[in-house]
């Protein structure tokens, strides 16, 4: 998600949609399901595409 869409739902500029709202939701109900699925990326190429 982009940085202005982010401040535009806090502002409320721009209506959350339901699909992220959900989401949302479901985050703060129970944070230990969202980090079990959050790897967050490495920096660089994969080891496989250095070939």
């Amino acid at each position: 998600m982009h940085v202005n869409t982010w401040s535009n739902y806090r502002t409320a500029t721009t209506p959350v949609p339901c699909a992220v709202a959900i989401a949302c939701r479901a985050v703060v109900a129970d944070p230990l399901l969202f980090a079990a699925h959050y790897r967050p990326r490495r920096p660089g190429r994969p080891p496989g595409a250095a070939e």
